[in-house]
């Protein structure tokens, strides 16, 4: 993820994503990113299932239930 002064840019992600030139390391982190925020339930379905196989395959984690 970003630096402390950065910001996380997720739509830059997403388009480098669906361009397929993202690293693997930064689609975990962008689809963690997505999972944390709930944002991939707000967008096309292949992100919500993706994000679902990346938590059943171990490389990012579900949100923390309250």
């Amino acid at each position: 993820m970003s630096g402390p002064a950065e910001t996380y840019d997720p739509i830059g992600q997403m388009i480098a994503y669906e361009e397929g030139v993202l690293p693997d390391w930064e689609r975990d982190e962008l689809f963690q990113h997505l999972l944390t925020t709930g944002l991939c339930w707000q967008l096309r379905g292949h992100y919500g299932r993706t994000a679902v196989a990346l938590v059943h395959a171990g490389r990012i984690t579900p949100p923390k239930e309250d």
